[in-house]
């Protein structure tokens, strides 16, 4: 599952906050496989840079044709209106 996880972080435009997301995850015990398991410990290694930090796993059935586990990772706990707008002009 390490090497399938797709993260989508918000704000997109946050490069760091990216990095350090996926720098928590590289530290992670490979024991570890449970998906829940694996978000807490990552919510718990970056709670003191980021303690709005929440991560929500996409449900496989709102997966179109796309079968890769994804996590929407929010560095302020929820999508801002800056990231619809940004969406909406796509």
């Amino acid at each position: 599952m390490r090497d399938e996880l797709r993260l989508i972080c918000y704000p997109r435009d946050d490069v760091l906050f990216e990095s350090d997301v996926r720098a928590a995850l590289a530290q992670l015990d490979p024991a570890v496989s449970d998906e829940a398991e694996r978000i807490a410990a990552t919510i718990e290694a970056l709670r003191d840079r980021y303690p709005a930090l929440r991560i929500r796993s996409r449900d496989p059935i709102a997966a179109f044709d796309d079968a890769e586990p994804t996590w929407h990772v929010y560095r302020d706990g929820g999508p801002s209106r800056t990231d619809h707008v940004e969406r909406e002009a796509r």
